[in-house]
């Protein structure tokens, strides 16, 4: 029998800015254009629920998905992307590190679209919003060191590794349970960084889609759940 699968383009976006240039930084404008230019293609903005009832064989997908991710939780996703994925009716999955959420709640210093991170209780105030759907790119482990995001250090034991995986992630997963409603499905690996036993400990964690920052689509297939794990994706 044919199974049944559809590719999946995920598209990697971090910061919305005016006036300042980077590898990870579209402006206004540009991600205006972007999502006219999905709209033109016949593409449709899927959400993380949407995807994985397609991969337990629950629901179906529109002929074109796109899945529209931003990492790192910058206050500019909200604060200039927002308004544009509201307007064109498209969804976006915002995959916040809880420190930096910590700290620009903490620190008082946040809705700065330059350079603060989403605030504790703007990720309440939007969550219910239908448009951002939170997702999970560490609480502590967006470093270079001592660990380069969630790698396994020598000398540190597989017992040992994914205790530590599992006690970062599950920090960020209970406080965006108490904030969203909703324990994310989704976990972005911190630079892109992977291995086996990474996937294995956030699996039996409950996450159903790991996002890489490997380039290329995903062919996702209907009734294979395991088919959400490692999403490619295209930085812009």
């Amino acid at each position: 029998a044919e199974v049944l699968e559809t590719k999946i383009v995920t598209i990697m976006y971090h910061s919305v800015l005016n006036g300042s240039k980077g590898r990870y930084i579209v402006s206004e404008k540009q991600f205006e254009n972007d999502l006219v230019a999905f709209k033109n293609e016949g593409f449709v903005s899927v959400t993380p629920n949407e995807i994985i009832a397609f991969s337990e064989g629950r629901g179906m997908l529109p002929e074109k998905p796109v899945l529209i991710t931003f990492d790192d939780g910058h206050y500019n996703n909200l604060y200039y992307g927002m308004p544009l994925l509201e307007k064109y009716g498209m969804r976006a999955v915002v995959n916040i590190v809880g420190a930096y959420s910590e700290y620009s709640t903490a620190s008082g210093d946040h809705s700065n679209p330059n350079y603060s991170h989403i605030t504790w209780w703007q990720i309440e105030e939007t969550a219910q919003s239908g448009v951002i759907y939170y997702g999970n790119h560490s609480y502590g482990m967006h470093k270079f060191k001592p660990r380069y995001g969630i790698a396994q250090l020598a000398g540190e034991s597989d017992s040992e590794y994914e205790k530590n995986l599992t006690e970062d992630t599950m920090r960020l997963q209970e406080k965006l349970r108490v904030l969203c409603g909703y324990e994310p499905a989704v976990y972005a690996y911190p630079f892109g960084k992977y291995s086996k036993t990474a996937v294995k400990t956030l699996v039996s964690l409950g996450i159903k889609i790991t996002l890489t920052c490997n380039e290329g689509v995903t062919t996702v297939r209907f009734g294979v759940p395991e088919s959400l794990i490692n999403m490619k994706r295209i930085n812009r």
